[in-house]
């Protein structure tokens, strides 16, 4: 039985024509064409991953010929562009994916953007602890989606039950704030943005940090993903793997140097002032946010896996029985055999044997 509906859903979409050959002379790359459309039509720099490799200069450093667009919209309305034929890449959240693969398509997930995705829960203030707030009002973005989930494994690492608290759909951080503060619910997860702004707003002497972030509890959580259809990866090899090289140069980057992610940042996001985007990078890199070596974790997913199946009510089948049918690590295996792995990174491919 399930108790909330499968919409095939969005973030990013990325259409790319069929690959064409590399060109032999001097080794350059002919240009693939790419249409990348953002999750939102207000980017975020924890989600709008085209729009800061395109501030980066990273789609023409691999060859991508980028229109980056943008619309609402969430992880099921993605999928079901990517189903549909109408973009060839897109990034969604794993539940969407998890929800794809179940529904038997062959759409799956090629990279882990953000290996270890955590969030600060926000509380009212006379709360000294998530187990105080027992029986109360907790804001969520939608009841189905990946915030719920780590909410979830957050609360179950702290010895506690999701069924102590009354979960409430709230639609994202822009609501959950001011729902929290006007006391509509008593307790929010807001993603790392949104909570610093939420500091920023009338009334927010009022609320605190009961958790500060949900990663110190959770496995390496792969909150967005890119996905593809296996038959678009199967037609165009070299754009797939352009493509995963240029996410993984990307974060990289980000993972080495705070400005690297600031600057591109500050340029797609100017609701926050550089020092304050400084303050959201280091909230990241403290979780293991970066993923270094692509971000995906077959334990990892496995937990995610586990409560997906919990949570609908469902069993594993034909096609999703264990994490490893989510992913299509093809590409990103290539792209690792070429550039090698970060030894010791808290982003740990522990599907990957050269």
């Amino acid at each position: 039985m399930h108790i909330f509906p499968v919409f095939l859903t969005s973030l990013i979409v990325v259409c790319l024509a069929p690959a064409p050959k590399i060109a032999a002379a001097a080794g350059a790359k002919t240009a693939i064409k790419i249409v990348a459309m953002e999750l939102n039509p207000a980017p975020d720099p924890t989600f709008s991953y085209h729009d800061q490799v395109k501030e980066m200069g990273l789609f023409q450093k691999y060859g991508l010929d980028a229109e980056v667009k943008a619309a609402g919209g969430g992880g099921p309305a993605k999928v079901q562009i990517i189903v549909a034929g109408e973009a060839a890449v897109a990034v969604s959240d794993i539940i969407a994916a998890l929800s794809a693969v179940f529904e038997g398509t062959d759409v799956r997930v090629l990279f882990v953007p953000s290996a270890r995705f955590g969030s600060p829960i926000f509380g009212w203030k006379k709360y000294r602890k998530l187990e105080d707030a027992k029986g109360k009002q907790w804001g969520i973005a939608s009841l189905g989606g990946s915030q719920r989930f780590y909410s979830i494994l957050t609360v179950r690492a702290m010895g506690l039950s999701d069924k102590d608290f009354k979960w409430q759909a709230l639609g994202g951080s822009t609501t959950a704030v001011p729902a929290l503060l006007n006391r509509r619910v008593e307790l929010a997860t807001v993603n790392p943005t949104g909570a610093r702004l939420l500091m920023k707003q009338e009334g927010a002497e009022n609320v605190h940090a009961l958790v500060e972030n949900t990663a110190e509890y959770t496995p390496p959580f792969p909150n967005f993903v890119l996905i593809a259809r296996n038959k678009w990866v199967k037609e165009n090899p070299e754009a797939a793997e352009r493509y995963v090289e240029m996410m993984l140069e990307a974060s990289r980057q980000w993972s080495k140097k705070a400005e690297a992610w600031v600057e591109p940042s500050s340029r797609i996001f100017n609701v926050l002032t550089k020092d304050e985007l400084r303050e959201v990078y280091g909230t990241l890199t403290k979780g293991g946010f970066w993923a270094e070596n692509g971000g995906i974790n077959y334990a990892a997913a496995q937990k995610v896996l586990d409560l997906f199946f919990e949570i609908r009510g469902d069993k594993p089948n034909q096609y999703l029985s264990k994490a490893a049918d989510v992913f299509n690590t093809g590409p990103l295996k290539k792209v690792l055999d070429r550039v090698g792995v970060i030894k010791g990174s808290r982003d740990e491919p522990d599907w990957y044997r050269p």
